[in-house]
């Protein structure tokens, strides 16, 4: 490893052996996917869905503007960065992640607001998926952003207030639900608010306009009897 800054991200990627943390390899990454999957939070009664995102936003910073990264430096900021990239494109099967960060909008800006920069730098296309143009000047054009699925799709659709519900738990294991407290109801987690019809004249928007009568046709006064 050439560079210093990148053995920081690449050792704050794994977490220290022995912890309560440790699932698979030991990364953010797998420990995000063991949680997607069983909707159980690791150490410290917590989830990995905010500190992958902000890893991933180190690997991108690190891409976008070290020009002091070696090629083979740069070979392992976009292999890490694939694999972030992949656990946070994986399904919340419980629901239990996206109903955690939809109680703070500061973990659901990070997510998302990572998720949107890495799907549209070029030094990332590696790694997410999309697609850009080149120039005959070396200028890289956005042809077409990776489309966001799985964790990434059904937050960003709730964010929005479009009704989405996380995915369904009808196929799970109904004992790993209850024992990850998770309610089983495909419900959506976030729903529209819907304003209330106002009546005219309820004293919100000014008082009833009066009711008018038909016009009528004011018939001239003939002449006075005897005149």
């Amino acid at each position: 490893m050439d560079s210093e800054r990148l053995s920081l991200v690449l050792r704050d990627t794994y977490a220290k052996p022995g912890t309560s943390t440790w699932r698979g390899n030991g990364k953010a990454s797998a420990a995000l996917a063991h949680e997607l999957d069983t909707g159980e939070r690791t150490g410290n009664d917590r989830f990995h869905a905010v500190d992958v995102a902000d890893l991933l936003g180190r690997y991108h910073k690190l891409l976008r503007h070290d020009r002091t990264l070696t090629e083979r430096d740069r070979q392992v900021a976009v292999t890490e960065s694939t694999e972030l990239w992949s656990a946070l494109q994986a399904p919340d099967e419980a629901g239990a992640i996206i109903r955690w960060l939809l109680g703070n909008p500061a973990r659901v800006r990070t997510v998302l607001d990572v998720a949107d920069r890495v799907r549209r730098d070029p030094d990332l296309a590696p790694a997410t998926g999309s697609r850009f143009e080149t120039s005959p000047y070396g200028r890289r054009t956005l042809i077409a952003a990776a489309p966001l699925r799985g964790l990434l799709r059904d937050l960003g659709a709730a964010r929005k207030g479009r009704g989405a519900a996380p995915p369904a738990t009808a196929g799970l294991d109904p004992t790993r639900i209850t024992a990850a407290g998770l309610p089983t109801s495909s419900r959506s987690a976030v729903e529209p608010a819907v304003e209330p019809a106002v009546e005219p004249g309820d004293g919100r928007r000014g008082p009833a306009a009066a009711p008018t009568e038909p016009h009528r046709r004011r018939e001239r006064p003939g002449p006075e009897p005897g005149s």
